[in-house]
């Protein structure tokens, strides 16, 4: 059976993947070694790991969920450079955005609203964590360039890790 979830639910679950992904103790020694030192493998199994969930839970396309996977990608990537306040804020919006969601979906089963009404409803959320998301990278990313100013390159800050920002 196929779950159809929204972008708010699929976030919070990439959230909650990303958090229980860290029980890598499970693996072994060979592929934790190259876990940890390979940014790109990182990346590339980020992104897959997000597609293949996103073709399990939606009944959309695959060019559809692709394009979903591509950005909710594209947002983790953003994220893992906040500051630690910025990620709380957009913790606690997914979660506000996730239960008015599932009240939206009750309500519309309950009241038979229009799906233009529910959507609209959580439109809000999304603009929030998008605003919160964006004003935490410019922070972060003008802390980062003063802290390396020589040598900082915005591919290794977006893609490398707070280490090889001086390198």
């Amino acid at each position: 059976m196929i779950i159809q979830n929204s972008l708010c639910t699929n976030m919070i679950m990439l959230y909650l993947g990303v958090v229980i992904c860290n029980c890598n103790f499970l693996l072994s020694e060979k592929v934790l070694n190259i876990l940890k030192s390979d940014r790109r493998i990182q990346h590339v199994i980020a992104f897959i790991s997000i597609y293949i969930f996103m073709l399990s839970i939606d009944d959309k396309t695959p060019k559809e969920n692709f394009i979903r996977s591509l950005l909710i990608y594209i947002w983790f990537v953003l994220i893992t450079k906040l500051n630690i306040y910025f990620h709380f804020i957009i913790v606690i919006l997914l979660v506000l955005c996730a239960t008015q969601e599932k009240k939206n979906k009750l309500d519309k089963q309950k009241y038979n609203t229009s799906i233009e009404k529910i959507l609209n409803n959580n439109t809000f959320y999304l603009i929030a964590i998008i605003i919160f998301t964006i004003i935490g990278n410019i922070y972060y990313y003008n802390k980062n360039k003063i802290q390396h100013a020589i040598n900082f390159d915005i591919f290794k800050f977006m893609f490398c890790g707070k280490s090889t920002l001086s390198k």
